[in-house]
């Protein structure tokens, strides 16, 4: 019985371990500076790409010690994995249904994060987040957080209008003046809708398959949390003396 569970708990954390260097590989995506949702959200200490880094190091930490633990044949090592795994789980879901219960302060945060990326655009020693910007604004065809109007509270804004990147028609110096310009002119030429309406959008359309893939993920972990408890307490009747 030791034998099977170490086998399956060895298959699933191929699994895990596939995840973690999927979410690492996606993680140094969001923090390349051309990435558009790493540009959106890539503000303040722990941002979103961060976030994504952390969990799949996560991953590759736990499938290690599950393997450790197997090869070992270490009841304290699967017992830690174990106890790990349930951890994460619950914290999983309080962290999900916290953001269920304060969904809209949630969302607020998410746009007050975003509004100071934004208010970063044009500084000297923000070149990349600049760029990045554009970038992401052009290709998400989006302006501002909320709506194009707000780079009117911003200092790029008061000066210049928006970044060339709201432009619908991308050529440099097509974002100047855009605030000046009646509204019906200025939104034939920018994209009028906000970067986190956008965004927000995109999420909400594949929520179906995201809400699958957390039940599938939570479930996936307590059945490696079982197998570790199960081939420990194997392993543990396997060297326990004779009465």
């Amino acid at each position: 019985m030791a034998k099977r569970a170490g086998f399956y708990l060895s298959l699933l954390n191929f699994i895990f371990f596939v995840a973690g260097a999927a979410a690492a590989a996606v993680a140094g995506l969001l923090m390349d500076g051309n990435r558009e949702y790493g540009a959106l959200l890539g503000g303040g200490m722990f941002t979103l790409p961060l976030i994504v880094l952390f969990v799949g190091m996560g991953l590759l930490l736990l499938a290690l010690l599950a393997w450790i633990g197997v090869l070992h044949a270490s009841t304290c090592l699967l017992y830690t994995y174990a106890g790990l795994q349930l951890a994460a789980v619950a914290t999983e879901i309080v962290v999900v249904t916290l953001v269920l219960v304060y969904k809209e302060r949630t969302e607020k945060a998410v746009q007050r994060a975003m509004t100071g990326v934004f208010r970063s655009y044009g500084h000297e020693d923000n070149v990349a987040v600049t760029f990045s910007l554009d970038r992401a604004q052009h290709k998400l065809q989006c302006c501002g957080v909320l709506s194009f109007v707000e780079w009117g509270n911003t200092t790029f804004g008061a000066e210049y209008g928006v970044p060339d990147g709201c432009c619908r028609t991308l050529t440099e110096g097509c974002g100047q003046g855009i605030l000046l310009r009646p509204e019906f002119s200025a939104k034939q030429a920018v994209h009028s809708r906000g970067c986190y309406t956008t965004v927000r959008g995109q999420v909400e359309r594949g929520v179906s398959a995201i809400i699958a893939m957390v039940v599938i993920f939570v479930f996936a972990q307590f059945m490696c949390a079982y197998y570790a408890f199960s081939a420990a307490r194997k392993l543990k009747m396997t060297v326990a003396p004779a009465p």
